[in-house]
């Protein structure tokens, strides 16, 4: 079965539609068939980043709000939790994750884009499935909670690498290699000897 197949005439969310992630998801969804809405709360920037999809429906809410979400998740049958925080707002992680558990129904299918970061500290070289989450540091305590209230409510939850490609701003690697673009000196957050993946935009996008 294709991916058009299983997406046609699916009523899909993307929920915290505008980073770098939501974005390309917004378009493969759209390229497959589906029903997209998605949603920010700033609606400026929903018209700015969707205006190049006009059969995208754009709503203006909060996801941490949940008696707006809970109206949101009526209308669809699934939905893709890809929005972030900022660091000074992690609680921020934890409301959204709750807003979203809230508004669960039988019907619905969800996906939270979660990160690498409640695994840390690492407590050895390799992250998979089975290495624990100590959720010691504010960050990563947020995300394991985050992650741990989507799950226990049905949710899939994706442990993404770091991000790097078109519209990603943050990540150490799409620093690295702007720097490196304007001939300047490198700077790297890490031993350069050690091994770290990192998941260009667009493939993980076709991956979620």
């Amino acid at each position: 079965m294709s991916t058009a197949s299983i997406l046609d005439g699916l009523r899909v969310a993307v929920l915290g539609a505008t980073g770098a992630v939501g974005l390309q998801l917004a378009e493969l969804l759209v390229a497959g068939g589906a029903d997209v809405t998605v949603t920010s709360r700033s609606a400026g920037a929903l018209e700015q980043r969707f205006r190049h999809l006009p059969d995208v429906s754009t709503v203006a809410a909060d996801i941490a709000d949940s008696t707006a979400t809970a109206r949101l998740m009526r209308r669809v049958d699934a939905a893709i939790l890809a929005a972030g925080a900022d660091p000074g707002d992690l609680e921020r992680y934890v409301g959204m994750a709750q807003s979203v558990a809230a508004s669960i129904e039988a019907r619905h299918r969800i996906v939270y884009v979660s990160s690498c970061w409640s695994f840390s500290p690492l407590l050895r070289p390799v992250v998979d499935e089975h290495h624990p989450r100590p959720g010691r540091s504010p960050a990563a305590a947020a995300r394991k909670a985050a992650e741990d209230l989507l799950a226990e409510s049905g949710a899939i939850v994706l442990h993404l690498p770091d991000f790097y490609g078109p519209r990603v701003h943050t990540s150490p690697l799409q620093r690295a290699i702007r720097l490196a673009r304007r001939g300047e000196v490198v700077t790297w957050p890490a031993r350069p000897n050690v091994a770290r993946e990192y998941g260009y935009v667009p493939d993980l996008a076709s991956a979620i």
